[in-house]
């Protein structure tokens, strides 16, 4: 590296501080006043690499139109510039960038000032975040839409149930079923299977509140559930239930005031992959039949409700349980603990105690499910719901 670059950033690029970032930092030293295309990279955080689609080492100590070419066409070194030559630090929020290297990306985009004509760039590529965002936007105004001009708020709110309830999938080593009894009032209930390649995603929740917000809500969650597992799937990276509960709590949050002040929503997520069940979220207990003992086990969930705090991540612990062959998870929502066809509540107790009967009757999930729901009743106040996975003895051929 020259050895005319300041001290500051040479500090900064031989300590470690920037790799413990999760934030995209790059500096860069303005080598010539006045002149943009004389800025060149001094230092960059693996996120800035990773965010820019670029090897660190491929672009570091190059001047900015070598390193990133088509930069040029872009208003970016000329801001660079003005700030390391003013001394003023610039927050430029949201910035469309694309160039011959980094694909076209929405940054976030804060310009630090720094001895010596350097600046520091932070920035976050928010592309993903605003594009959910903007679907899950998309999907309240034709719901606001169908308000208007279809049906009244009770039946409205049904038939979003209803179109929210997922197939369950035919899948080689698991029994997968689930279902929904709507309450009177129409509760917020929610519950998805996914199949994602070699893994499928279970979620459960239930919504505050009742009625149409809660739908909407319900379509938000769901919209941006798909859409993070999707977009992981293109970028080949491996989504942790936590991480997936992170995105979908970020994608929604600027909208749930706007339908009602103080909604929340109490969610689980799971990831079913040949004998291991990760999962991250707060909500009900999940309930596991352990085939080979014979025993209930009771695995209490933590972690922090959508649309409580702005990040969620640093809440959300993802927890790993083994599945052997005939166990079976039963994951449900309030609903069926509080239901009163029996002289008292259901409770986990006895919720318990029927699970394991027919686990070890050898009942088939949607059997288990459709046979607990029977013995509930009808659900009143609440909705109820169920979502069981037997993990098979001998897995099928194909999905």
């Amino acid at each position: 590296m020259p050895t005319h670059l300041t001290d500051a950033a040479t500090a900064i690029t031989a300590s470690n501080a920037l790799d413990a970032l999760d934030v995209g930092v790059c500096v860069w030293h303005l080598e010539e006043p006045g002149v943009p295309a004389s800025l060149r990279l001094v230092a960059c955080s693996p996120a800035g690499a990773k965010y820019m689609s670029v090897k660190v080492e491929e672009v570091l100590g190059k001047r900015i139109h070598d390193g990133f070419p088509g930069s040029e066409l872009m208003p970016l070194p000329g801001i660079f510039t003005k700030v390391a030559e003013s001394g003023q630090s610039m927050s430029l929020g949201d910035v469309n960038y694309v160039d011959e290297i980094v694909p076209d990306s929405l940054l976030t985009i804060t310009v630090h000032a720094m001895p010596n004509r350097c600046v520091a760039v932070e920035f976050i590529n928010v592309t993903e975040q605003r594009g959910a965002e903007k679907k899950v936007a998309e999907q309240q105004a034709a719901l606001e839409r169908a308000l208007r001009d279809l049906w009244g708020e009770m039946d409205l709110a049904r038939k979003i149930q209803t179109v929210l309830l997922p197939n369950a999938p035919s899948l080689p080593s698991y029994d997968v079923a689930g279902d929904m009894r709507p309450a009177a009032t129409v509760g917020g209930d929610y519950f998805d299977v996914i199949e994602d390649g070699d893994n499928t995603w279970l979620l459960i929740g239930d919504v505050s509140g009742h009625g149409v917000s809660a739908g909407l809500i319900m379509m938000m969650v769901q919209t941006s559930v798909r859409t993070a597992i999707l977009g992981a799937r293109e970028r080949a990276d491996q989504l942790t239930p936590s991480g997936l509960l992170r995105l979908v709590n970020s994608a929604i949050l600027g909208n749930l005031d706007k339908i009602g002040r103080g909604q929340y929503m109490t969610i689980h997520a799971m990831r079913l992959r040949d004998g291991e069940l990760l999962h991250a979220g707060l909500h009900q207990d999940l309930m596991i039949y352990r085939a080979a003992t014979d025993t209930l086990e009771t695995i209490e969930t933590d972690g922090v409700w959508l649309g409580v705090v702005d990040d969620a991540g640093p809440l959300l612990h993802d927890v790993a349980v083994t599945l052997h062959p005939g166990d079976v998870v039963l994951a449900y929502t309030d609903g069926i603990l509080e239901t009163r066809r029996l002289p008292e509540p259901l409770g986990e107790g006895r919720l318990g105690a029927a699970f394991t009967e027919l686990a070890r009757a050898g009942a088939s999930s949607s059997e288990i499910v459709k046979t607990l729901l029977e013995r509930a009743g009808e659900a009143e106040h609440d909705d109820m719901t169920l979502l069981a996975a037997r993990r098979r003895t001998t897995p099928t051929g194909s999905r």
